[in-house]
């Protein structure tokens, strides 16, 4: 379902970039919004069990939100890579896509 949604809230012509691993098995995805906007799809990977792992050591440290130094607004991507680019001064830049 996740994928579907992507496809849909990707702009024409745009990029969906499926991060981690999804269950080996067949899943229903609808492909019209894929093909009418000619979307480019993209499939990262890394370890499967990854996640799991990066779970287990936020609960085991609830202080981890300290490694973000930077947070600005996904409007603002142009100061978020100039900031990121400079390691003397960020560490662990982020885009807040639905900001509280």
């Amino acid at each position: 379902a996740s994928i579907s949604t992507a496809f849909r809230a990707a702009r024409r012509a745009g990029t969906v970039a499926q991060v981690g691993m999804v269950p080996d098995e067949p899943r229903p995805v609808n492909l019209a919004p894929c093909i009418s906007k000619e979307l480019r799809v993209y499939g990262t990977f890394r370890f499967k069990d990854e996640i799991d792992r990066a779970i287990e050591l936020l609960a085991q440290n609830p202080g981890i939100e300290r490694v973000i130094t930077h947070e600005f607004l996904a409007d603002d991507t142009v100061e978020l890579f100039a900031t990121a680019k400079d390691s003397a001064v960020s560490g662990k830049v982020v885009a807040a896509v639905w900001p509280d």
